[in-house]
């Protein structure tokens, strides 16, 4: 994760800035709910309402804090593709990767299907668009996508029996 560059560009943040970060959100809850979910609407306008209310719960400086800090776990732990506990998933494995994701770029895909062809009927490439923090505007259509690819593997396995 470390090496993509949403990950350069998070590091950062989760390990030189996440005090005055932590401090910033705690100033932020001086003022009242009402005025904090008026920002994040101002920034997240068109996002739902279950999205801004998850949003405005960043706005707690311990949350934010236990957040950074697992973050940054998780950036330090996940170097390696671990292929053996893949393998345990193959068959209840289902990979959507967007042409243009700053966690995920489609190399970490083909090296993925490289390493465990038989993911490759499970794999599939988004060709809508949808960024890779897809709940704070399309949780909907990628609820969709992820409903017909359920109704999919329903039908192939009512074929099987």
């Amino acid at each position: 994760m470390m090496s993509t560059w949403r990950g350069a560009q998070t590091w950062p943040l989760v390990s030189k800035w996440r005090p005055l970060a932590v401090f910033a959100i705690f100033l932020l809850n001086i003022f009242p709910s009402a005025f904090l979910r008026f920002l994040t609407k101002l920034k997240y306008g068109s996002a739902s309402d279950s999205f801004v209310s998850a949003a405005i719960k960043f706005l707690n400086p311990n949350f934010l804090n236990n957040v950074l800090v697992m973050a940054k776990d998780e950036l330090e732990t996940v170097l390696d593709l671990d292929t053996q506990a893949i393998r345990n998933m193959v068959g209840k494995l289902y990979l959507y990767h967007g042409e243009e994701d700053g966690w995920s770029p489609l190399k970490f895909r083909d090296n993925l299907l490289k390493e465990v062809p038989e993911l490759k009927p499970n794999a599939r490439i988004d060709s809508n668009d949808i960024p890779h923090a897809f709940v704070e505007f399309d949780g909907e259509q990628v609820g969709e996508i992820i409903g017909d690819w359920m109704k999919e593997i329903e039908k192939n396995e009512e074929k099987l029996q």
